[in-house]
């Protein structure tokens, strides 16, 4: 852009003989502070203390009525970890819990099919619940 092109750095400084390689960079290219980046490795960044929770999959609307729905879903791939329950959210609310071990299947009821509604399904387990983002659907218009 053109506002950048009139900003001049000075790169140049005085460094003690002793001292090798490029000078310092000043303060205005890089406003972060350094930080010693020295011991951190890439397993470190990428390990958790919880694993992660599984979510259902191929959420489906079984039958539409004036304000409400039945849905079913699968449960999640991962038998690993082993669900308590389904909450079956409707625009973030838990409206339906279905324990673990029934049916994955629901009566959602009181859902207002004239705007739209955002429909999740949670996983519940003893490390927590899935994201609702990875099992959700829209209804309404």
């Amino acid at each position: 852009p053109l506002h950048l092109s009139s900003i001049v750095h000075d790169f140049t400084t005085d460094l003690p003989s002793s001292s090798s390689g490029p000078p310092p960079l000043p303060d205005s290219v890089c406003p972060y502070p350094p930080a010693d980046v020295s011991r951190v490795t890439v397993t470190e960044i990428k390990e958790t203390d919880t694993p992660r929770v599984p979510w259902p999959r191929d959420l489906t609307v079984e039958k539409r009525l004036s304000r409400s729905c039945i849905i079913s879903w699968s449960p999640p791939e991962e038998s690993y970890i082993a669900v308590s329950q389904y909450h079956i959210c409707v625009d973030g609310n838990v409206r339906t819990i279905v324990p673990g071990n029934y049916k994955t299947r629901a009566l959602v009821e009181d859902i207002s099919m004239e705007g739209s509604s955002n429909l999740s399904i949670r996983s519940v387990t003893e490390h927590g619940h899935s994201p609702d983002a990875a099992c959700t659907i829209t209804l309404g218009l």
